[in-house]
């Protein structure tokens, strides 16, 4: 898992599935998670989370929905991977 790009805090954030295209052809692209600011810029990232991109899209509205700060980004994502690992 890479760090977060940068930490900031902000209300006025949201929450999307970023991509990353296999290096490979038949490889699955992988998906992470970042906060964007209203300008589309962002605050932070967390990549490479999971290949299953229908479970991040899920956990990047609740993260929407409970406006998490981007400090909070890699906490968020580590109890989400700590969760699913339980499974």
């Amino acid at each position: 898992m890479n760090t977060a790009k940068e930490l900031t805090m902000g209300s006025n954030l949201s929450y999307a599935v970023t991509e990353t295209k296999p290096s490979r052809p038949g490889e699955p692209a992988e998906y992470g998670i970042a906060a964007f600011y209203g300008d589309g810029s962002v605050a932070a990232s967390v990549d490479g989370i999971s290949c299953d991109k229908n479970e991040l899209l899920e956990l990047a509205k609740s993260f929407n929905r409970l406006g998490l700060s981007s400090i909070h980004i890699r906490d968020a994502v580590e109890d989400f991977l700590v969760a699913k690992s339980q499974l």
